[in-house]
């Protein structure tokens, strides 16, 4: 069993790095709603390197949230970096112009949402309002993903369930200070 407080120093560290992917995240989905950006330029230069850096966010994170978790580490240590490559290989393949790119960012994407079911257990520990929320927000978010896809009118469930998402993130976040 690993020191109490060092487990929350470094699951705080990865919260706040995952309420910062959440809230570009929104802002790209926001921009793609607004017409600001198209989501088929999503995968030029300029908008794979803002999907580059939430990759090295999620790297980031990771490295953190292995070391913050206690009850979900094993599954985390092999899930994890299971959907970062995917989501490389995915912003690298579409940036090549290969449209199933983007099908692979949206596995990645699921296997977010399944870490994210075995991490509720650690989360608990710490607020069960944020992890209910967090829960929630991130099933809507990934299940709503592609939908978009078919209908750009349908963006705005992922844009509700990634805030929905972040806002559970960012109490998570908040209770570990108490």
């Amino acid at each position: 069993m690993q020191d109490i407080s060092l487990l929350k120093i470094n699951l705080r560290k990865a919260l706040f790095i995952s309420v910062i992917a959440a809230v570009i995240i929104e802002a790209i989905l926001l921009a793609i709603a607004l017409n600001i950006l198209s989501y088929v330029n999503l995968f030029t230069l300029p908008y794979a390197i803002i999907l580059f850096f939430l990759t090295f966010l999620a790297i980031l994170a990771y490295n953190f949230f292995i070391k913050g978790l206690n009850h979900s580490r094993r599954i985390a240590t092999v899930l994890i970096p299971i959907g970062i490559s995917l989501a490389l290989i995915g912003v690298l393949l579409s940036l090549l112009g290969l449209s199933y790119g983007i099908f692979l960012l949206m596995f990645a994407y699921l296997i977010e949402l399944i870490t994210g079911y075995f991490m509720r257990v650690d989360f608990n520990l710490y607020s069960s309002k944020g992890t209910k929320i967090f829960s929630v927000g991130l099933f809507i978010f990934v299940l709503s993903l592609p939908l978009f896809l078919y209908n750009i009118y349908l963006i705005i469930i992922p844009i509700f369930g990634n805030l929905l998402k972040g806002a559970g993130l960012f109490i998570l976040y908040k209770n570990l200070f108490s």
